[in-house]
């Protein structure tokens, strides 16, 4: 189990979320391949879509502190009240200023 830990950045959670993250990132590719029939390489590193790479990174995190700690364990209800946040924080909201001001407002 060590050498899974220590491949990637020595923590199980971290490695996990970075993985669940490139897997989202991997079936945007993907998808945009099928559904487009193009090669369109902004979707391996870019933000936003669906899969949701985000979503998908703060998920995995709070999952593997479930597994982990324990479902009734403190650590996981705050990793899960963070992925709750999670879809109301990216909402479309930094895409357009006028939408973002009125969010704060």
């Amino acid at each position: 189990m060590s050498n899974v830990v220590d491949f990637l950045t020595g923590n199980l959670i971290l490695n996990l979320s970075i993985l669940a993250w490139a897997i989202a990132q991997v079936l945007k590719f993907v998808i945009t391949l099928i559904s487009q029939g193009k090669l369109d390489w902004r979707h391996i590193l870019s933000s936003g879509g669906m899969p949701s790479s985000h979503s998908a990174f703060v998920c995995a995190c709070a999952a593997a502190m479930g597994y982990m700690y324990g479902w009734a364990s403190p650590v996981f209800t705050i990793s899960a009240v963070r992925r709750g946040q999670c879809p109301q924080g990216g909402g479309g909201a930094g895409q357009d200023p006028e939408l973002y001001h009125g969010t704060l407002d």
